[in-house]
């Protein structure tokens, strides 16, 4: 599981796909399942295609923070969100903030079945 973690933090930091999109998905499940406050999404190639849409790709940055073993199967990745997100005809920008992604790993397999977004403010906040 830590080269797991070390793994996906080297990715993240390059292609920054909680913003972009640009997942590898070799290290996720085909059942693989996306929640946060707002939103639900099955298949990382569903989630993929949202993220890209609605973050705009010129402003949207996730600076990874840290990306930590949480338990015997979780990987909990700490970064910050920052940027515009395509809402609305002109677009909205999105103050800064602390975003937590709970990554759950199939014990067999190894592969990444779950994700939960948290954050540090609520929703009605950002």
């Amino acid at each position: 599981l830590e080269t797991l973690a070390a793994m996906l933090d080297a990715e993240l930091y390059e292609k920054e796909w909680f913003v972009t999109g640009l997942v590898n998905p070799s290290y996720f499940a085909d059942e693989f399942k996306f929640e946060d406050p707002d939103v639900k999404v099955n298949g990382i190639e569903d989630y993929a295609k949202g993220v890209r849409k609605i973050f705009d790709q010129d402003t949207a940055k996730a600076e990874i923070i840290s990306s930590k073993v949480t338990d015997t199967n979780q990987i909990t990745i700490t970064w910050r969100l920052s940027g515009n997100v395509n809402i609305g005809p002109a677009g909205l920008t999105i103050k800064p903030y602390i975003c937590y992604t709970d990554f759950t790993v199939d014990d067999e397999t190894g592969l990444i079945v779950f994700q939960e977004d948290r954050f540090d403010i609520p929703g009605w906040d950002i």
